[in-house]
């Protein structure tokens, strides 16, 4: 095989069972997040808001045991102040940085009121047209029943993107180009993107 061609197979299930409706994870599952707040408690990372027994309680209980098991402490952390930005909202947040090997960036994405598989489409249709490739992802919900109590709808979506280092990624009018255009992204369809990126570059996102 000449490796030119990667082919990624993403499934979902059924929204009725999306995973924000299953039970909250274990002692056990959150044992590696407890303890690292444990360790930040006299550091101004720390957050008494976000950061107390009680509200981690409450936070963690709308969680899947997948998605604290395989979250780092820190990141899992990051994401759970975003969550507190957009939960019972339409809106979107970003959060960039270079990995701990420096050849790559992590790309997180919490955008709330809209369904996981959507949001993975078209933020990878976005990074695709920038010549960024995507080496790994994750996608997972966090419960919030302020919009929607009952369906899938009613979750936060998680998303972070591993992406290979580019050329782009270290020029800042870039990525404010590139970060403006995945948090537009859930109101853009096929059509939108495929004239404000492919068929007319010079016009843009913003205006098609």
């Amino acid at each position: 095989l000449d490796r030119k061609i990667d082919v990624n197979v993403f499934t979902f299930d059924d929204a009725s069972k999306a995973p924000c409706a299953v039970s909250g994870p274990s002692e056990s599952d959150t044992a590696g997040i407890r303890e690292y707040i444990q360790s930040i408690k006299a550091t101004p990372e720390y957050d008494e808001d976000l950061h107390s027994e009680a509200s981690m309680k409450e936070y963690l209980s709308k969680c899947t045991s997948f998605y604290c098991t395989n979250s780092s402490p820190r990141r899992f952390l990051i994401q759970r102040q975003m969550y507190e930005e957009v939960k019972g909202t339409d809106q979107t947040r970003i959060h960039v940085e270079k990995s701990a090997n420096g050849d790559s960036h992590w790309f997180t994405i919490v955008s709330a009121n809209i369904l996981p598989k959507q949001l993975l489409e078209v933020s990878s249709k976005i990074l695709a047209h920038k010549n960024l490739r995507i080496d790994r992802s994750h996608l997972d919900t966090v419960k919030d029943n302020v919009l929607h109590e009952t369906d899938s709808y009613g979750c936060v979506t998680m998303l972070r993107l591993n992406i290979s280092d580019h050329p782009s990624l270290h020029d800042d009018d870039e990525m404010k180009k590139l970060t403006r255009a995945l948090k537009r992204a859930k109101w853009l369809d096929d059509e939108v993107i495929d004239l404000g990126l492919i068929r007319a570059p010079e016009i843009g996102l913003e205006k098609a």
